[in-house]
């Protein structure tokens, strides 16, 4: 076969791959973000509705600005938060440890107004939770959390 069908013939098997897994994509509604949060941890996550970058923590958390969401390098990578009002601030929280509470706080080292999510349950949108001491919504102003410390 000449040079020029096997190349043309490659990219025909590419582009073909690539249109399959896209519809298989889309068949199972599975999203690339999507992630189970591995038992007794909890997991931040960047967006609403448990979904985007996400940290899996199996320990209390005194600076989410030290940490960094799985797959980012530990210098300049994306964090839970890095600044009031970044996007990328966590934005969900899923509690997989079945006997700890866990306690999500505006400033760091666990103090300021807070919030509790229970054990084995989950905050689906930090928008809507009321932080306590009338310190307004949570969504994109958390900086810590942690187990076995309800607010």
């Amino acid at each position: 076969m000449p040079k020029n069908n096997s190349t043309a013939m490659r990219a025909l098997v590419v582009a073909g791959a690539t249109a399959l897994s896209t519809l298989a994509l889309g068949v199972s509604g599975a999203s690339a973000s999507s992630h189970t949060c591995t038992y007794d941890n909890a997991c931040l996550y960047e967006n609403a509705e448990l979904e985007g970058m996400y940290l899996d923590s199996n320990s209390s958390l005194a600076m989410w600005s030290l940490s960094r969401y799985a797959g980012q390098p530990d210098t300049y990578g994306k964090s839970p938060y890095m600044g009031d009002g970044v996007k990328t601030n966590a934005s969900s929280l899923d509690n997989w440890d079945i006997d700890s509470v866990i306690g999500v706080f505006y400033n760091s080292s666990y103090r300021g107004p807070c919030f509790t999510v229970g054990a084995y349950k989950r905050a689906m949108n930090f928008k809507s939770v009321t932080l306590s001491g009338g310190g307004g919504v949570a969504n994109d102003r958390m900086n810590s959390h942690q187990f076995n410390n309800a607010c």
